[in-house]
């Protein structure tokens, strides 16, 4: 009764905004860990301490790619949930899922006046995934509610640590009683946190609703909602931080970025100003470099403060678009961002269980290296709308073609092997049924440079929260949207519409080649030298918010490069080399060319400096009309 209580008060206090979520369930079958199963037998009834049972599970399962499942209820713990390991594990605090079944059902709640969450000055965390030094990847939350109780000023929502590929999804993180509590989403308390994507987040109460800190590795928020924060509802030192479609109804500064690295794309934003003691504040403080595209700050009378660059802020509660710092072209050029149309990331029905298939119902085995091809293209075939890998090591050593009536292929976190031959595709997606084609939660590795999918449809492909993945398009065919994935490259983009949200490519070499096609990129991260992006053959590029880790020696190539196209982009460098790009763009238009470089002569720097690399603002290469 308790617990049903809570949750329906939880219902009136937290809106649901939009669709519902959906009812995440799963096949018995696939590997997922069950926390209300044996050997663990957490109750999740609101009363019982469910603390023991579900570090247990975290604690058995660390590493592996595992979901950590929490079927609907509500569980009460009295002390920090630690990722797999205890604070000190370097190789067990990654890879692994905390996820609910429902975002408004499944739900962890901290004991009321919890011994340890007593002090804001000695904050602690309720859920603690890891610290530097060392790789995170994969580390995600998602569909589920996190409360702190009442009486625990000192608590924080979650700590989370991750990188290369991981974050949160449908995840609300409510403070208890009052609203007190320290932060709601710490991704301050450690250096490296990111690259790492979050959407669908609801924060409520807590004196800082997000805080992020430190100068890598990029961070990507998209449908954020703030609420009753008392001190800030964001608040960035340092880090490269994109956000869209933050929702903030406060009377205090919804986004605040207080250091001369910090470096932050807000775009299609709405910031609601509310009686309170702070309302004045401007809604957003900016110190580093900013780029602000459709925002409206309903409610407050002071709008944006810059003293991060050379611009004047704007005077107008509706702000269409504004640079921080002045925008550097090398030919006559439209100074504002190209403002290509954009696309949100199509989702596929969760299909209930009869409607799921996989290779291990025909004759699939993981874990033993044989080729499992034989049996994904018959669970292919079967006409089931699903297709999953249970948790695992899949081995391919022949192609399967994707056809039929298929629409999503959902990994159980499970690492796909590809052992086929250099360029060629483990999934041959052709036309079928669905007009939406997804991918998720898959690792993919390939030990012959193998491609993980060739696209040769009209239909729309999805592919989000996966690691490894390498493809190829065919010219001129349908959409293709990747979210949260993390790729060794090169990616070939040739007469298609392409739309990435967190992209992450370490590549030596150029990554993106874009050749007349249309690529609008939210959030992206690159590692190793080479161009990031080489726009060509008119083709339109609009980059939002990159960071570009340039590792290793002296470099040769520009950074990006444009040909007789359009493109126009913000970014900022790291090179703990000390070995950063010497020419930044290099474009071309009608034969002529002309460079952006690092250094006018040897002791004159044209753009400012970043950890050892360089700060680009914004730059644009757009023909004037």
């Amino acid at each position: 009764m308790i617990g049903r209580r809570f949750l329906i008060l939880l219902t009136v206090l937290l809106p649901i905004r939009g669709l519902l979520a959906e009812d995440i369930v799963f096949p018995p079958d696939v590997g997922v860990v069950n926390v209300q199963r044996a050997p663990y037998f957490a109750r999740g009834d609101g009363v019982t301490d469910d603390t023991a049972a579900i570090q247990q599970a975290l604690h058995e399962n660390g590493a592996s790619n595992r979901i950590i499942y929490l079927p609907n209820g509500v569980y009460r713990v009295n002390d920090t949930l630690l990722w797999p390991g205890g604070k000190d594990d370097e190789e067990r605090q990654r890879n692994t899922i905390l996820q609910g079944q429902s975002r408004e059902g499944a739900v962890i709640r901290l004991a009321d006046y919890s011994p340890g969450f007593g002090s804001p000055g000695q904050p602690r965390a309720m859920i603690w995934t890891g610290k530097s030094p060392g790789l995170r990847p994969r580390n995600s939350i998602r569909n589920l509610t996190i409360h702190t109780g009442k009486g625990n000023p000192g608590a924080i929502g979650v700590r989370l640590f991750t990188n290369r590929q991981g974050g949160m999804r449908d995840v609300d993180i409510v403070a208890g009683g009052d609203g007190t509590g320290v932060t709601g989403l710490d991704l301050s308390f450690s250096e490296f946190i990111g690259p790492a994507f979050f959407s669908r987040v609801r924060i409520d109460g807590f004196d800082f609703g997000i805080k992020a800190a430190n100068s890598v590795n990029s961070l990507t928020l998209e449908d954020i909602e703030l609420s009753r924060q008392r001190l800030t509802a964001i608040r960035n030192s340092g880090q490269v931080m994109n956000l869209r479609r933050v929702t903030s109804s406060n009377s205090v500064p919804a986004v605040q970025n207080f250091d001369n690295t910090g470096f932050v794309t807000l775009l299609d934003s709405t910031f609601h100003g509310i009686s309170g003691p702070r309302r004045q504040d401007p809604p957003v403080q900016n110190r580093g470099a900013l780029l602000i595209r459709n925002l409206s700050t309903p409610g407050y009378t002071n709008f944006v403060e810059n003293r991060g660059g050379n611009r004047i802020q704007p005077e107008t509660q509706d702000v269409d678009e504004f640079l921080s710092h002045d925008a550097f072209a090398l030919f006559p050029s439209i100074t504002n961002t190209l403002n290509l149309p954009v696309m949100e990331t199509p989702d596929v029905p969760w299909d209930p269980l009869p409607a799921w298939s996989g290779p291990h119902r025909f004759g699939g085995v993981p874990n033993t290296g044989e080729d499992c091809s034989l049996a994904v293209q018959k669970a292919i075939d079967s006409g089931a709308p699903t297709l999953c890998f249970p948790n695992g090591v899949w081995t391919f050593n022949r192609p399967v073609t994707l056809r039929g009536r298929v629409r999503r292929i959902i990994g159980c976190e499970a690492r796909l092997v590809l052992a086929l031959p250099a360029g060629t595709p483990a999934f041959r997606v052709e036309d079928g049924e669905p007009p939406v084609v997804l991918f998720e939660r898959l690792e993919v590795t390939s030990s012959k440079a193998s491609t993980f999918f060739e696209k040769s449809t009209r239909r729309t492909l999805v592919v989000r929260d996966c690691t490894g993945i390498q493809g190829r398009t065919i010219p001129g065919n349908g959409d293709l949207f990747l979210e949260n994935v993390s790729s060794s490259g090169p990616w070939v983009f040739e007469r298609e519409r392409v739309f990435a949200r967190q992209f992450h490519i370490a590549h030596e070499g150029t990554k993106i080649l874009n050749t007349n096609a249309t690529v609008w990129i939210f959030g992206l991260t690159s590692e190793m030298s080479g161009t990031l992006i080489r726009t060509v053959g008119g083709g339109k590029t609009e980059l939002l918010g990159a960071l570009c880790v340039s590792t290793g020696g002296w470099k040769t190539d520009p950074m990006f490069a444009v040909e007789d196209a359009q493109a126009t982009f913000n970014v900022a460098e790291a090179s703990y080399s000390r070995a950063p790009y010497q020419t930044i763009v290099s474009e071309t238009r009608q034969g002529k060319t002309f460079l952006l470089k690092l250094q006018k002569q040897k002791d004159e720097r044209v753009l400012p400096e970043r950890l050892g690399g360089i700060l680009l603002p914004f730059f644009t290469a757009q023909p004037q009309r």
